[in-house]
């Protein structure tokens, strides 16, 4: 209701002061109407407060869920489901599998961008599969137990197979747990605090070359919390978030020290990699509560202007 039409209604129910009986009844139905229109907007901005404020808590939970989910896509499943489905084992000492696939990859030219379609029964196993294998011991497997050039080799299949399936990173009681980072999807931003200094992904590349962390002569403290910091980015923030200059120089890094091991843990001592988790399907579905609040306020202010009618 506009309240323009209201003000015009008022002038003309002053114009009727004269004649009691028509007074009467419009007043009464002036004030029903306006009854109305305060009751829309007040029953109204109640339910966008509450949509709001729903809306706010619901990213506040994905947010954080995103971060318990240690980088994890919501909208792919565990690669234990994977595993299932097309019998395939996660085995970090068996290096002739593992080179064999990368074998694959690269002679079936999996790169291009449809290589990796499921939709026929040549892609799936000419590419799909051996990309799947690669894939699941480049993200479970400490990098002194792959075959030379798989975590490089690796990204050049990735952006044409995509995001798979999740898996973390295999637990080494002997390593700390990483810290937490702060991740952004503006890559250059993610960021993680390591024993008091913060490490940004824009400045990793700068930082690596400042330390000559790439090379074996310089495997310092000062490069040791550089890789833990690179280590937490990479595996605890999404894909997008991870800079560019972190997934190359964080294996170079390893290369050059492979005694930092995995630097820290990503994931928990109790992780099982074959475990299968499908990724959860979410519908929005009317907030009861909001409704019969929303319901009841227009039907007690309905109820009130029928009395003055």
């Amino acid at each position: 209701l506009s309240f323009n039409i209201l003000h015009h209604f008022a002038t003309a129910l002053l114009s009727a002061q004269l004649h009691n009986t028509t007074f009467t009844m419009m007043k009464n139905l002036f004030l029903a109407l306006a009854l109305l229109a305060v009751a829309r907007v007040t029953c109204g901005e109640h339910d966008e407060e509450h949509d709001h404020d729903e809306h706010d808590e619901e990213h506040d939970h994905d947010h954080d869920h995103d971060h318990e989910a240690h980088g994890f896509a919501e909208n792919v499943p565990t690669c234990g489901c994977l595993m299932e489905e097309y019998s395939l084992k996660l085995d970090c000492d068996d290096t002739t599998t593992i080179s064999n696939a990368l074998t694959a990859l690269e002679a079936n030219e999996c790169q291009k961008a449809t290589s990796c379609n499921e939709e026929t029964e040549s892609n799936v196993n000419d590419c799909y599969k051996p990309y799947l294998i690669v894939m699941m011991h480049h993200d479970y497997c400490p990098e002194d137990k792959l075959p030379t050039g798989v975590e490089k080799l690796f990204h050049t299949y990735e952006e044409a197979c995509g995001h798979a399936c999740n898996i973390a990173k295999e637990y080494d009681s002997s390593l700390p747990t990483c810290p937490t980072p702060t991740c952004s999807s503006t890559a250059d931003k993610s960021e993680v605090v390591y024993n008091g200094k913060t490490y940004t992904g824009g400045d990793i590349v700068s930082m690596v070359s400042t330390l000559s962390c790439t090379s074996a002569t310089n495997c310092t403290n000062d490069c040791k919390n550089l890789y833990i910091a690179m280590r937490s980015i990479h595996d605890l923030c999404h894909d997008q978030e991870i800079p560019e200059s972190v997934e190359i120089n964080i294996h170079d890094v390893e290369s050059a020290c492979p005694h930092f091991g995995l630097g820290c843990n990503t994931g928990k001592e109790d992780y099982d990699p074959t475990a299968c988790v499908q990724p959860v399907t979410t519908t929005s579905t009317p907030d009861s509560a909001s409704w019969l609040s929303s319901t009841a306020c227009m039907s007690l202010v309905s109820l009130i202007a029928a009395t003055l009618l």
